[in-house]
Formats: structure tokens, C-alpha cells, sequence
């Protein structure tokens, strides 16, 4: 393993040259109880007792440029999630305007995300080998270049599926980067609250489509409207990126000046790592389940409601997803309980689940339409509220497991079990239109499943003891 070739570990008075035994050895005069849970770094790494030949520089300084970097990620999060959502906030006037069904509106939503895994591949190499700057400027221009090709292609199906197509090959470097930026630029006590903000904005981006799109388009002649706004907001996002920072030359932790395992080497390391896996797949149920029950939230109304009165209640739950995603990270790194994330996901993903469960009966109540979309509101809020909770805490406690492979990597292992489930559940949802409660109870017993699966995973907390 190597340190970052510009960079310092402050070990003493002196700058030193390291090997991985004696960085083993620092943080176990700091933490002499945890020196076994320091020594798992290494144990998948077989380059681990290469001698360091690197003179660094001291670690710890805390660039202000920090908050820059992660208002541009979020503001590019939000854009690149407007692109990607913004058809399915108009399903009804889509499916007039390119003469289509819903469930080839939705499918639109899974090319998106077959098309992130092909992304990916070359996507977090380019990000490990150039940075996350250059990474972010390839991404929006695929979000511009897609919409530019929605719009120009008017009513055409063909056109508006390469759109899609280009800007799934946007989404990896948006899902994956918040954690990796806040390991390069933020320190122990803001890390989780950073990869939230971040992680947040991609909901915050599908609220304000919801809220916003279905207002610009509420019939199937204004959808090419909304085209060329999301055009304009593209190339805009484009020219943004070129703005964003390269990472500071100091780094704000020790394990910031860690040299990452390269992205294919580190998902081999990952397929040895056991509770790694065990809370990816927990990741990949829970949040491929609840993003399909989310989208397809007009399919479980059973259609008792206008376009406009579903948007505004997916947005007002989107909103509340936000808020959870940045209330409990902000918890755990205000009362320093980075050791005990596990347990906000398992408690966060039961209460998500009994959400569902309430949301279920607007359909079967017999208090009028009014009453019942109230209660079942309810419901859906605080679903949405409660799971928001469990990205940012699974990504972080992810990164946790798989360090020293790469923040990046460890996302994109997540992410990607995510779209495998989100795929498969839309098929499953596409297939239960006219059976809403099947559909509801469904995710109800897949988030009570995932929060189940949980139990048994077991963080060696490399990364935080190093860090502290």
C-alpha cells in the first residue's frame, strides 16, 4: 500500500518513510485496544508490505474550499436527476405526446440504469486515474448532450431513448462521487453529513421535478417544452462542471493520504469481504425496492388521481426523503456515532417499512378521496423520510468496510446492486399495475427483510480508528 506521493502523515516530529507495519504501528500507539481492527486493512491487499519510498507532507488541513466542491457536486446532482425523472412526472402527457404506454415510460427509467453499468466500468477509473473533477465535466456532458437530443428529436421515441441512454451514462460519477469527495475533502466529524448533502440533492433533484415538470406540462402539447427547458438546464450544467476543484493537496485525514486500491483490483478485494456483500445486497433490496414504489407511485393510486395531485404529494415526500437522508447523518456525526450506523439502518429501514404499510390503505379507505390521499400521504411521507436515512448511512458504513479500496469503488458496488434490483422490481411493478396491494405489501416485506439482513454485519472501523 502507498500514501499519496505529495503527502504526510503526521507520525512526529520529523517526516519519515513508512511502511505498511509501521503505519499498523501509529495507529496502534493511538488506539493500542483496536491495533487487531488496523491490521484488517491490509489483510486483503497484498502490496501491504511494500516499502513506502515517498516523502509526504503533514495531513490535516482543512481546505474552506471544501463547501465549493460540495455545492457544485449537490447543484450538478439536482440537474443530472431533473434529466432522468423529469417523463416520469408527466406520465399521462408523455404517453399521448410519443403515443406510448406507462410501463415504456418507466422502462425508460430502467435503459438508465442498465446503461449505469456500463458507465461505471470506465466511469470510477477515469474518476481513481484523473480525479473526480474530470469525471464530473464527462457526466454533465452526457446530461447536456442527451437532452439537446430529446429536445431536437421532438416526438420521436428513437431520439428520446438515446437521450436516456446518454444520460445513464452520466448517473455513475453523480451516485458515486459524494462519498469520494467527502474522504478527499472533508474531515471525521463532517464526512457522513457531507456524502448526505450531496446524496440528498439527487432526491432534491427528482422533487422539484415532480412539483415543477407536471405545471410546465399538463398537456401532451407542452411536453416538448419541457424538453428544451431540460436542454438549456443541461448545457448549463455542463459549463458548471468546468468550475469544480481538483482535490486539495493536503489532505484533511490520514486516510485521505492513502493510495486507493485501483477500482477492478478493488472489487475483487471487495468479493472477499463478507459483511461488505451482506450489506450491499441489504442496500440493493431496500433501496431498489423503495426507489420503484417511489416512482410508480401514480400505478399504486390505481389512477383515482390527477397527474398534479400525485406530483405534488411525491414531491412533498421527496422533500422529507431529503430531510432524512440529512437529519440522521448530521445525528451521527454531531454525537460521534460513526461505530453505530448499523443500527440507524436497521431501525430506519423498519420504520420506512411501517410507512408503506399505512400508505397501503388510501386505496380502501371509504372516507372520500380527499381523507384517504391525506392518510395515505401520511404514510408515504414518512416512509420516504425514514429511508432516506439509509443511503447515506449504508454508503458510509460501506467505505468503512472496504477501506483502503477506494470510496468510489466501494459506492459503485452498492449502487450497482441497487440498479440490479431496481430493474428487476420495475418489471415486477410494470407486471402488478392492476394489483396495487400486492405491490405495497411487497416492498413492505422486502424492507422488513433488508433491515433483518443487517444484524449480522460487522465493521472492523479501519478507516475512523486511523482517522482518529
Amino acid at each position: 500500500m502507498e500514501l499519496r506521493s505529495d503527502q504526510q502523515l503526521l507520525l512526529g516530529p520529523e517526516p519519515d518513510v513508512l511502511n505498511a507495519k509501521q503505519l499498523q504501528n501509529v495507529a496502534g500507539r493511538k488506539h493500542n485496544t483496536h491495533s487487531r481492527s488496523i491490521n484488517n486493512i491490509y489483510e486483503d491487499n497484498d502490496e501491504s508490505d511494500d516499502v513506502i519510498e515517498h516523502k509526504v507532507q503533514m495531513v490535516g488541513e482543512i481546505s474552506p474550499w471544501r463547501w465549493w466542491a460540495l455545492f457544485l457536486l449537490s447543484l450538478l446532482a439536482v440537474m443530472q436527476n431533473i434529466a432522468y425523472i423529469c417523463l416520469s412526472t408527466i406520465d399521462d402527457s408523455a404517453k399521448s405526446y410519443y403515443n406510448i404506454s406507462s410501463a415504456q415510460v418507466n422502462r425508460l427509467l430502467e435503459v438508465a440504469a442498465i446503461v449505469w453499468g456500463i458507465g461505471v466500468v470506465f466511469s470510477q477509473p477515469l474518476c481513481d486515474r484523473y480525479g473526480l473533477k474530470w469525471g464530473v465535466v464527462v457526466s454533465m456532458g452526457f446530461v447536456a448532450a442527451g437532452s439537446v437530443c430529446r429536445w431536437l428529436g421532438k416526438d420521436s421515441y428513437n431520439y428520446l431513448l438515446i437521450g436516456q441512454i446518454l444520460n445513464g451514462l452520466a448517473g455513475p460519477v453523480i451516485t458515486n462521487g459524494p462519498p469520494d469527495l467527502a474522504a478527499q475533502w472533508f474531515p471525521i466529524s463532517q464526512r457522513a453529513t457531507a456524502t448526505a448533502i450531496a446524496w440528498s440533492c439527487m432526491s432534491l433533484g427528482v422533487s422539484i421535478a415532480f412539483f415543477v415538470v407536471p405545471k410546465i406540462s399538463p398537456t401532451k402539447e407542452t411536453v416538448n417544452l419541457v424538453m428544451e427547458y431540460q436542454a438549456y438546464l443541461g448545457i448549463a450544467a455542463f459549463v458548471l462542471s468546468f468550475t469544480f476543484p481538483p482535490p486539495p493537496k493536503q489532505p484533511p485525514t490520514p486516510s485521505a493520504a492513502v493510495v486507493k486500491i485501483p477500482f477492478f483490483k478493488g472489487i475483487l478485494v471487495l468479493m472477499k469481504k463478507p459483511s461488505f456483500l451482506l450489506l450491499g445486497v441489504v442496500w440493493g433490496v431496500a433501496g431498489g425496492t423503495a426507489q420503484t414504489w417511489a416512482n410508480m407511485i401514480d400505478i399504486w393510486l390505481d389512477h383515482k388521481y390527477t397527474d398534479t395531485e400525485i406530483g405534488n404529494l411525491a414531491s412533498v415526500g421527496t422533500l422529507l426523503l431529503v430531510g432524512g437522508t440529512l437529519v440522521f447523518p448530521l445525528l451521527v456525526d454531531v454525537l460521534g456515532f460513526q461505530k453505530h450506523m448499523k443500527w440507524g439502518i436497521f431501525w430506519a429501514l423498519l420504520a420506512a417499512s411501517a410507512g408503506v404499510m399505512q400508505f397501503s390503505f388510501c386505496n380502501y379507505l371509504d372516507s372520500g378521496k380527499s381523507m384517504s390521499l391525506w392518510i395515505g400521504g401520511i404514510g408515504y411521507i414518512a416512509a420516504n423520510f425514514f429511508y432516506g436515512a439509509v443511503s447515506p448511512l449504508a454508503i458510509e458504513l460501506g467505505c468503512e468496510i472496504a477501506f483502503p479500496v477506494g470510496e468510489g469503488t466501494a459506492a459503485a458496488f452498492f449502487n450497482a446492486m441497487f440498479m440490479i434490483v431496481n430493474i428487476g422490481t420495475t418489471e415486477v411493478g410494470n407486471a402488478l399495475q392492476k394489483n396495487a396491494v400486492a405491490a405495497n405489501i411487497g416492498t413492505v416485506v422486502m424492507l422488513a427483510a433488508a433491515a433483518l439482513f443487517i444484524l449480522p454485519v460487522r465493521s472492523p472501523n479501519s478507516r475512523l480508528l486511523l482517522d482518529k
